[in-house]
Formats: C-alpha cells, sequence, structure tokens
C-alpha cells in the first residue's frame, strides 16, 4: 500500500502551500493525496431536521468547490480523494479506516513566537499532542518543495526514533543525497559526548545516503547554526516530538527566524 500525505486545509493562504509540496511529493515519490476539510456547522435555533440537513449539505458542496479550485491551481486532479466533515480534525484521523498511522500530516506553518504558537497554533499542536504521525509544517510562499539534503536537530538524552526516521529516508530516497544530524550543545554539556553520541547515530543511515555531523555550542551557536543552514541548499529541518532539539531555546529561534519569518523551508516533526 502506497504512503498517503494527508492534508488538512482551511483554506487560508497556506492552503496552496501546502497543495503545492503535496503535488511534488506526489511527483517525485509517488505517494498517494486525501485532502480533509473540516466544516463548522451553525444552525438557527428553533431549524428543523430537513433545514440542518439542506444547510450541511449546501456547506459541504461549496466546500468541495473550493478544494476542486485549489487543486486545479496546483496542477491535481478534482478526484483526489477528499473528504468534508464536521467533527474534530485528530478524531476523523484517528477513527478513519482509510488513513495509517504510516501516513504523513501536511499541514500550515502558521504564528511565531514560542515554539507552541510557531508550529500552526491550536490545530497544529492538537495534531502533534494526539497523533503519532510525521507532520510537514510548511510554511507561506514556500521555496523547496522537496529536500534534497536534511538537517536532523537532535540530543543525546532523546536519542533517535530510527523507525520514523528510516521510513521518511526510504521515503524521500529518490531526490535526497546528504544528511546532517546537528545538536546544540549547552554550556554545562560534554562536547566529546554529544560528538560520540552523534556518530553513533548516523552509522545505520550510512549506507543509504552520505551523512555526516555538527556540534555547535557557546553564545556564537544560534548564529553558527543559521550560516550553517543557509549552506546547505535545498535543504529541509527534521527534529522529532519531544526531543530537546524540539524546545531548546537556540532551535526554537532558528525555527521562527529561518522557517517562518524566511519563509524557506518544511519543518519535519517525526514522532
Amino acid at each position: 500500500m502506497k504512503k498517503k500525505l494527508i492534508i488538512p486545509i482551511d483554506f487560508s493562504p497556506f492552503a496552496k502551500e501546502q497543495l503545492r509540496l503535496a503535488a511534488s511529493w506526489k511527483s517525485q515519490y509517488d505517494v498517494d493525496l486525501v485532502i480533509l476539510h473540516k466544516i463548522n456547522l451553525v444552525f438557527p435555533s428553533l431549524s428543523s431536521a430537513d433545514i440542518r440537513l439542506k444547510m450541511e449539505y449546501e456547506l459541504k458542496r461549496e466546500a468541495k468547490n473550493q478544494v476542486n479550485e485549489l487543486l486545479e491551481e496546483v496542477g491535481l486532479d478534482i478526484n483526489t480523494p477528499t473528504y468534508i466533515f464536521t467533527e474534530s480534525l485528530v478524531a476523523f484521523i484517528l477513527n478513519s479506516k482509510s488513513l495509517s498511522q504510516e501516513d504523513i500530516i501536511v499541514v500550515g506553518m502558521k504564528g511565531a513566537g514560542m515554539l507552541t504558537q510557531l508550529l500552526i497554533g491550536s490545530t497544529t499542536t492538537q495534531l502533534i499532542d494526539n497523533l503519532n504521525h510525521t507532520i510537514i509544517a510548511v510554511p507561506l510562499d514556500l521555496k523547496e518543495l522537496y529536500p534534497e539534503k536534511l538537517m536532523v536537530g537532535i540530543h543525546h538524552k532523546s536519542g533517535l526514533n530510527n523507525k520514523s526516521f528510516s521510513d521518511l529516508l526510504n521515503l524521500i530516497s529518490p531526490t535526497l543525497n546528504f544528511v546532517e544530524f546537528v545538536s546544540v550543545v549547552a554550556a554545562d554539556e560534554d562536547k566529546a559526548k554529544t560528538d560520540s553520541f552523534l556518530q553513533q547515530i548516523q552509522g545505520p543511515f550510512s549506507s543509504q545516503v552520505k551523512t555526516d555531523f555538527k556540534t555547535f555550542e557557546g553564545q556564537n551557536a544560534l548564529t553558527s547554526l543559521k550560516q550553517f543552514y543557509g549552506e546547505l541548499d535545498h535543504t529541509f529541518l527534521v527534529v522529532q516530538r519531544g526531543s530537546r532539539s524540539f524546545s531548546d531555546h537556540v532551535f526554537r529561534k532558528f525555527m521562527v527566524n529561518e522557517l517562518v519569518y524566511n519563509n524557506f523551508a518544511p519543518l519535519i516533526i517525526i514522532p
């Protein structure tokens, strides 16, 4: 069974960017696509069951027309599987028999500031907190549609989810040619220990793709990290949910500045 990209859209400006990335991944990696849209039903008081059904039907029809317009705009088939529903997004994904934890969710990267705000406010935070899927957070005015390189932010205290990361590598292998494992070393941490950890982590993947590792430390860690990332063109950033790199203040500032403000490339969050 093919891996799917699940694309929840709300008709904000981010929807087109999500679909642009999805169209590129469908072409590059032969994935299937599934479009999701949640509608909110607000009925007049004392409305009859028939009126409610007609209103729900009309809202769903209008939403499907909007979905079709977006699909056509990015060159996708309007017959792409589309589900329009009234329950919560998390509940729909969890209860759907046609979706799997192996599928990847593509969302818009809205907001800035604290990390919980960076990742699309409440909707994406709910997905991260309640689902065990890999999630791709896409910035507005997306520049990079698929990765040729990955910069993977990890920390020795959290390790790496080898299965989720291997699944990602296998999917994007047609375009991927380099993976850099990076870690920020705090003032009270042993750099040698971190270097040893990164060297060990890269080992199992070196047979699949060229790999390397790098540590950033001291007061200039953020500046060095930005400079290094800027030299890796066509690079997506990967972090692991729950790892220290996901909440470390240096990585947080880096993600806000480079991925949100500069609209550079998507952030991939693995379980």
